[in-house]
């Protein structure tokens, strides 16, 4: 979840978006880093609210992963165009 997260944060900081620093410490917990990545993280409240629904830390940071992913591609593709 780490991965995608930074890259969709650095891909945002890269189109002047404001967003939160791509080296931001989260926990080592991965249950309490999943909320905080959700909470700081360059996805919409829909998507927010989608991940506190989700039960299990593992599910959760899946699902992270894959927003992430997704919101890093669009910005990459926002970049290149």
């Amino acid at each position: 979840m780490m991965r995608p997260f930074r890259r969709a944060v650095a891909l945002k900081a890269e189109l002047g978006e404001a967003t939160v620093p791509a080296m931001i410490d989260l926990s080592d917990d991965p249950a309490l880093a999943g909320y905080q990545a959700a909470a700081v993280g360059p996805i919409g409240p829909l998507d927010q609210q989608r991940v506190l629904a989700t039960d299990g830390a593992v599910d959760r940071l899946r699902l992270l992963a894959t927003l992430f992913d997704e919101e890093g591609d669009v910005l990459a593709a926002r970049l290149a165009g």
